[in-house]
């Protein structure tokens, strides 16, 4: 597995900053008009011009995968290694991630149908439901449920005494 790519958390953190300025807009030395509408700093109020997608003029979102009518561009660029938990692939020409069993989206960066978070993986969401620990916790190691057994318990499955226990009103005291 490819180690999570933390720098693609700050380019998120940028871009959303971007968008939000863009959508939101940056002072220039306008304000509020007299009837409240927006004010381009001429004297003039104008009716609120934040950025538009459906703006053909746009060009907002050009970069960071967009278009300038913010539709994804046709691809990825696979020599920057794009996919978090995947291979990037050329197929007719078009960049694309192949992710690994769990992953999904574009760039494999969210947990598939049937799987949750656990810390920075996606795990089977159902993978300790099937598997009772008696005396224990069911942890999932590497995609496989394991027991983590109870103090004085052993076994596969915790059902059985650990060593130097025995068992006493059906629990497993220590000898």
């Amino acid at each position: 597995m490819k180690p999570l790519q933390i720098s693609a958390v700050p380019m998120a953190c940028v871009v959303g900053l971007i968008l939000a300025l863009l959508v939101f807009g940056c002072g220039d030395g306008g304000g509020e008009g007299e009837d409240g509408d927006l004010a381009d700093g001429d004297g003039d109020a104008e009716e609120d011009e934040a950025w538009n997608p459906d703006d053909s003029d746009s060009d907002a979102c050009s970069g960071y995968g967009y278009g300038g009518e913010c539709e994804p561009s046709t691809g990825l660029d696979c020599t920057q290694d794009p996919c978090a938990f995947g291979s990037c692939v050329e197929r007719n020409g078009v960049g694309v991630c192949e992710c690994e069993a769990g992953y999904a989206g574009e760039l494999c960066d969210r947990c598939a149908e049937g799987y949750a978070p656990s810390g920075l993986r996606c795990i089977r969401a159902d993978a300790c439901l099937d598997y009772p620990c008696v005396w224990g916790t069911c942890l999932v190691i590497n995609d496989e449920p394991v027991c983590q057994c109870d103090e004085g318990y052993a076994g596969a499955l915790c059902d059985a005494c650990a060593e130097g226990h025995h068992v006493e009103n059906l629990r497993c005291v220590a000898d």
